[in-house]
């Protein structure tokens, strides 16, 4: 569905991948691997003769009289109309809205002279060259995106609501490594990593002595991969209006340009 550049899970494979098929690659994937990954699941395990690929969905109903709940929908690919009847709906279609993107109004929208981009509709050849490009929103697609197009945007801008920061991340896990180098079973790794297994979740072999570290400087020594947080420091502004208002002590709007630093987003 999500094809801006950069794209890449929010969250590390260890949480996001099966058990019985161990993730052995970097903590977080690009979708090229998390496409390559889900697909060997499904070709290993005989799925996809039970998977309905192109269909989409418009309705769902249930029925007391057969217990049975009712699927109907159209195939996107041909536009043929089908329908299912099932005993059980399990819905896993997540919190998008597939068939468009939320784009708010806002004043002057219809007057503005570029171009309006969502993400979830990028389009597959959009030139961003030379460009100024603003981009709204701090969250995880941002951080994919801005890395991705700021060295060939004469200059990007970041407006956002709340106040984050990022920090340069390393995509690694030097404990996963180094358990591997020892030729421990890769399931073990995936599993300890991902909270499954009876072992404490380490992020990096000197987090024991490490400890007395501030919790985030040690993540950043570590595999990187959770150092994502909003400024909860706050401080009364006189400028604020209404009783208890506070303004953040960081900037809300952040710029990026060529010459910057790529930033890591990590969930």
């Amino acid at each position: 569905m999500h094809r801006y550049p950069g794209i890449r899970s929010d969250s590390d494979l260890y949480t996001f991948g099966y058990r019985f098929k161990p993730w052995t690659s970097t903590p977080i994937a690009t979708a090229d691997e998390t496409l390559k990954y889900m697909g060997e699941v499904i070709e290993d395990n005989g799925i996809d003769e039970h998977i309905r690929y192109q269909h989409q969905f418009d309705s769902a109903s249930w029925s007391s009289d057969t217990q049975t709940g009712r699927l109907a929908g159209r195939c996107s690919d041909t536009g043929a109309p089908f329908a299912f009847t099932c005993n059980f709906l399990w819905m896993c279609q997540g919190y998008y809205e597939h068939a468009r993107g939320y784009t708010p109004a806002w004043d002057g929208m219809d007057s503005f002279r570029g171009q309006i981009v969502h993400p979830q509709t990028w389009p597959e050849n959009l030139d961003y060259r030379g460009k100024r490009v603003l981009v709204i929103g701090s969250g995880a697609t941002t951080a994919t995106i801005v890395p991705a197009i700021a060295s060939d945007c004469e200059h990007v801008t970041v407006l956002q609501r709340s106040p984050t920061y990022f920090i340069p991340g390393r995509n690694e896990n030097p404990l996963a490594s180094q358990l591997r180098e020892l030729q421990i079973d890769e399931s073990w790794i995936h599993g300890s990593f991902a909270g499954r297994s009876s072992t404490s979740r380490l992020n990096s072999p000197s987090d024991v002595s490490n400890s007395r570290k501030p919790p985030r400087m040690n993540c950043w020594q570590g595999s990187a991969t959770t150092c994502l947080t909003t400024t909860t420091s706050r401080r009364t502004s006189p400028r604020a209006t209404g009783p208890g208002a506070s303004a953040s002590r960081s900037c809300r709007m952040g710029t990026f340009s060529k010459a910057s630093r790529p930033a890591r987003r990590t969930s």
